[in-house]
């Protein structure tokens, strides 16, 4: 049974219904949308919004009251209990409202912490409230007394009893001074009362929503309604017009085949044919060259870390990336066409060629190849080549692609791993790996030819301080100018090592002819000198040194070691800034 298909007409006026349709499909859409936006957005951000609206007005609220106290007390020469229950009085009838949402008023109390005024608490008028704390032990006029400290005034936030829920609540608060009435006035919100205004306007906007989604429900069904019969009208005059035109494309744009436009019979249809067979060939040359862009683009992405660069059959330079570009030195328009034998060293010449001849012939991928190219300052650089064959949509070999290897980065990395390994990377001493090295063949050199090793340990005082109050950047210049001091208190021949936070180690040879005391005695003096951090100045900064002598002391790495440590410590508990280990128990 031959299957029906789909009449072209049909498909018209589907899409004619559409374009008549979408417009309100997407009015209705935007609307839906936002209301879901609405209701899914952070309710974080729109109760920061209400927050905000109610401190301006209870903030300004309060400046008012208290400009009509100050004016009142000047309408009054002589002020007295009866002003101050005119003011009082004239205060608790205060009511402001915020666009539809619950009244607001005003408190008063002295600084002394006597309720004059209190609308939500009128049982605490006239008592003490100065040690008055609510469920978690917040004293309000403790919080109040530090707001209004601030010239113009300032917020706290306490539970307070809600008259509109009769519950304790969480309450913001601004307060501001009259200092010449000994008095400070009030007002504040309850956040609770911010949660049900935003839920009760959420609630009236999803009905509002509501309502207008079912009239564009209607509205959209009756034009819907009114095109189709619009519809049917119109397409039983065309209808035996557009026979051809389905035939046309049944036969011809689905596939590739160019058209042959002389076979139709109607200019319109010729027409149409031809502008078919131009998207046909354009659609071929895209898609040639999308084929082209992905093999290309495929094997730089997976190699984007080195260099790449592509030469055609005539070994000139068709394609590169840009890591090419910085390893070469040439610019873009430079590369572009050069033949990439310029930039080999003669004696490398012909073995480049035999491997990438090899590759070319075989299309057999070989290891990689390292040699020497000439950057265009005339240095020279190691990388690696490993080549591929390029290959059109046919089949038919083009040119070579290679990732190009930066020898020399990689080595440079290397060295720099090594150097990380052994430094410390704030100070650039050597760290504690460096040392324990340094130490184990120092001793060795002691043992072989019996001499003397000094070990002095230095712990800086007081160092977490600086890192409180000032921050770690401050510590991280402390740390840098210590590293200056103590290299210039030393000899360069002396091995220091930063092995900790604030701890650093120095190994002297043959300590007797230094006098070890001595040494330490001077670390002491100047590293207790006052500091200037970038304007910061410190002069609560000392050490605590300890020391420990092979082989008076220790003759095996570990434990002298331990024993300068310890010897540092006894002199930060006796604060007397160096001791020797042989002296730590005497």
């Amino acid at each position: 049974m031959k299957e029906k298909k789909k009449s072209l007409v049909d498909v018209i006026m589907v899409n004619m219904l559409l374009m008549i349709s979408l417009p309100l499909v997407l009015l209705g859409g935007i609307v839906v949308l936002g209301e879901y936006y609405f209701f899914r957005q952070d309710r974080e951000v729109i109760k920061k919004a209400y927050i905000q609206e109610q401190e301006e007005i209870f903030k300004h609220e309060v400046e008012k009251a208290i400009d009509y106290i100050r004016w009142t007390r000047k309408q009054h020469r002589t002020p007295g209990d009866d002003q101050e229950s005119e003011m009082l009085s004239w205060i608790s009838r205060i009511r402001f409202h915020n666009k539809g949402r619950l009244p607001g008023f005003l408190f008063v109390r002295t600084h002394e912490g006597i309720q004059l005024m209190s609308f939500s608490r009128p049982d605490l008028i006239g008592k003490d409230i100065s040690l008055l704390t609510d469920l978690d032990g917040i004293n309000s006029h403790q919080l109040f007394l530090k707001a209004i400290e601030k010239p113009g005034g300032g917020w706290a936030d306490y539970s307070w009893f809600n008259p509109s829920t009769r519950e304790v609540e969480l309450k913001r608060s601004f307060a501001k001074s009259v200092p010449e009435l000994g008095w400070y006035v009030g007002a504040g919100f309850w956040f609770g009362d911010i949660e049900r205004v935003i839920f009760n306007k959420q609630l009236i906007f999803r009905n509002k929503v509501m309502k207008e989604v079912s009239t564009i429900s209607l509205l959209l069904s009756a034009m819907f309604l009114l095109q189709y019969l619009v519809y049917r009208v119109m397409m039983r005059k065309i209808r035996g017009n557009f026979h051809q035109f389905v035939e046309f494309f049944n036969t011809s744009t689905s596939t590739a085949v160019l058209v042959d436009a002389k076979a139709l019979s109607y200019s319109e249809f010729v027409n149409m044919a031809k502008s078919v067979n131009q998207m046909i060939k354009a659609r071929n040359v895209a898609d040639q060259a999308l084929r082209d862009s992905e093999n290309r683009y495929r094997s730089i992405i997976e190699n984007i870390d080195q260099g790449y660069c592509e030469v055609g059959s005539d070994g000139n330079i068709t394609f590169f990336n840009d890591r090419m570009h910085d390893i070469a030195g040439y610019s873009r328009e430079e590369l572009t066409g050069m033949n990439a034998a310029v930039m080999l060293d003669e004696k490398d010449v012909e073995k480049v060629f035999k491997h990438f001849a090899d590759i070319y012939e075989t299309d057999v991928p070989q290891p990689e190849l390292t040699c020497l190219i000439r950057r265009k300052d005339d240095t020279w650089k190691f990388v690696g080549l490993t080549p591929t064959v390029i290959k059109d949509a046919q089949g038919n070999k083009t040119g070579l692609r290679s990732i190009v290897r930066d020898v020399d980065r990689q080595k440079e990395y290397e060295e720099n791993l090594i150097y990380l390994a052994y430094h410390d990377a704030l100070t650039g001493l050597k760290n504690r790996k460096a040392f324990y090295e340094q130490l184990s063949d120092a001793l060795y050199h002691a043992k072989r030819y019996g001499t003397e090793l000094g070990l002095i340990y230095v712990d800086i005082d007081k160092f977490k301080k600086v890192n409180d109050t000032l921050g770690h950047e401050m510590g991280d210049v402390l740390l840098l100018e210590i590293r200056d001091r103590l290299q210039n208190t030393l000899r360069k021949t002396d091995f220091i090592s930063r092995i900790g936070g604030d701890e650093f180690v120095v190994l002297v040879d043959n300590p007797n002819n230094f006098h070890p005391a001595a040494i330490a005695e001077k670390i002491v003096k100047n590293l207790s000198e006052p500091y200037n951090l970038k304007g910061n100045m410190v002069d609560y900064i000392s050490s605590s040194v300890g020391i420990s002598v092979f082989p008076t002391d220790a003759v095996e790495m570990d434990s002298l070691v331990r024993k300068a440590d310890q010897a540092m410590y006894v002199a930060k508990e006796k604060r007397n800034g160096y001791v020797r280990y042989a002296d730590v128990n005497l």
